[in-house]
């Protein structure tokens, strides 16, 4: 027997020759002008080659190669346990079984479309080899992932149910796109853009964190952040905070808080119950509702201002200007002048409950006494001191 072009097997014995001719064919087998041919002709009326039982070929460690002269269009190996169909010069399928098990279609030489790794669980379908810049799809069943890609290394979709993270997006950050990535585990969503991934979206429900912006300051643009577990809500622009909202701690702050730009700050702390105003680091208003104390202006005295500080559970009112007294309001006296004797300016002190009026001028001094009579005018020579009894100078020292 010899085997002719695509496929067909021919006996080269003639009939009579070596203990007769060939006299019938069937199980596989036909006759064509008396020669036995494997199957029969295409679409034969009755089937002449039917097979009539199971038949089986040993192939005792050979292979079995079906080809064109140019293509095998099947190989059979059984040493290595491969099987591969089509042109393996080109598009072919192949299968292995034994120890790799898998099953691969190759779409040109060396260039996988399809592979199927049964024991490594590995499962790919597209541009496998990246040999262009075709998209992929990698199914690994141990790990439990799924991941598209996209050229060589450019990920585009990634789904790790074993870790529970889940990205969508340009994954590997080789152009200017942006990805999401959500970590089932660790109860995080996440969208970033750009080659450094810069984050714009970031939700922690785990720890109960939650930003909005450009998070890592990257294009130092503004971003809010939310922190459930502390109750507070911070708003920052390039690292300042410029709305910070503590609501366990009852701490409400608005403005530049970071002083960077010398801007002015509003701070309420609830559980102090005080509100205090600030231009850099003066104090410009506080309002202390625990010390029933209230102030306005430049309190600390660093731009050299005016101050009024009131306090109203002592029945006080004061004015300063750079740490001197110009205005004392108690129930106990009152006092209006220069104080703090700083400069050269006049003080009047009255002392109510005792009837007094004193009167400074630096070094001179004038005491006016009215033990409860009104009425007292005239003019005295410093230094002195007058006590009028019932509208009567009883006394000039």
């Amino acid at each position: 027997m010899s085997v002719r072009g695509f496929g067909v097997i021919r006996s080269n014995a003639t009939p009579n020759s070596g203990g007769g001719g060939v006299t019938g064919a069937n199980n596989g087998l036909d006759l064509d002008a008396g020669i036995a041919v494997l199957g029969q002709d295409l679409g034969e009326a009755g089937d002449p080659a039917i097979l009539l039982s199971d038949r089986q070929i040993p192939m005792g460690g050979f292979r079995l190669l079906i080809n064109d002269g140019l293509n095998d269009f099947l190989d059979l190996d059984p040493v290595g346990q491969t099987a591969i169909l089509g042109a393996s010069a080109n598009n072919f399928l192949q299968m292995q079984t034994g120890i790799n098990e898998t099953l691969q279609y190759f779409q040109t030489a060396g260039q996988r479309a399809l592979s199927f790794d049964f024991n490594a669980q590995f499962y790919g379908i597209g541009d496998i080899d990246f040999s262009s810049t075709g998209v992929q799809f990698d199914m690994t069943g141990g790990a439990g992932s799924f991941i598209m890609q996209s050229g060589t290394f450019g990920k585009a979709l990634e789904f790790t149910q074993n870790v529970g993270s889940f990205f969508i997006g340009d994954i590997d950050s080789i152009g200017n796109t942006s990805l999401i990535e959500l970590s089932d585990a660790a109860q995080v969503f996440a969208v970033s853009t750009g080659p450094t991934s810069a984050q714009f979206l970031s939700l922690d429900m785990a720890a109960g964190l939650f930003r909005i912006g450009d998070i890592d300051g990257v294009a130092q643009q503004t971003f809010l952040s939310i922190d459930d577990a502390l109750t507070a809500m911070v708003f920052s622009s390039s690292g300042n905070s410029g709305l910070d909202l503590n609501i366990a701690a009852g701490i409400y702050q608005m403005g530049d808080l970071s002083g960077v730009s010398n801007s002015s700050v509003l701070d309420i702390t609830d559980s102090q119950e005080k509100l205090r105003f600030l231009s850099s680091t003066n104090q410009y208003m506080i309002l202390d509702g625990v010390s029933d104390s209230y102030n306005i202006g430049d309190i600390n005295n660093v731009a050299g201002g005016t101050s009024l500080d009131m306090s109203g559970a002592g029945g006080l009112i004061q004015m300063k200007v750079t740490g001197l007294n110009y205005l004392v309001l108690s129930v106990a006296n009152q006092t209006i002048g220069d104080i703090g004797v700083g400069g050269n300016g006049c003080v009047m002190d009255i002392n109510d409950p005792a009837s007094t009026i004193r009167f400074d001028n630096t070094a001179h001094d004038v005491q006016i006494e009215i033990n409860g009579v009104a009425g007292f005018t005239g003019t005295v020579a410093a230094p002195a001191t007058i006590t009028v009894e019932s509208g009567i100078v009883t006394n000039v020292a």
